[in-house]
């Protein structure tokens, strides 16, 4: 018999923003979602509303799961950077 445990590690990131950052966030972090190891750790994305992009991030392994996150992070505050200045630029 296979029983499910929940991870021991996880954190929900919501993010609420313009609906053009959203689907550019989510267009960017579903194909690396999507390509990680089963066995390492989980990620799920969801788009709630035009405005907010839900992130859950879980694992078994404290490591595996701050490595995801800071990954996550990382990816997010890049892509919101660089929303920031091709805005900018368009506005100049």
């Amino acid at each position: 018999m296979i029983m499910y445990r929940d991870p021991n590690y996880h954190a929900k990131i919501v993010i609420i923003s313009n609906k053009d950052l959203i689907n550019s966030l989510y267009s960017a972090l579903l194909p690396e979602s999507e390509s990680q190891p089963r066995k390492s750790g989980k990620i799920h994305l969801r788009k709630e509303a035009s405005d907010k992009l839900i992130i859950e991030i879980s694992s078994d392994h404290i490591s595996i799961f701050r490595a995801m996150l800071t990954s996550y992070i990382r990816i997010i505050d890049m892509l919101k950077n660089v929303s920031e200045v091709s805005i900018k630029t368009r506005n100049s």
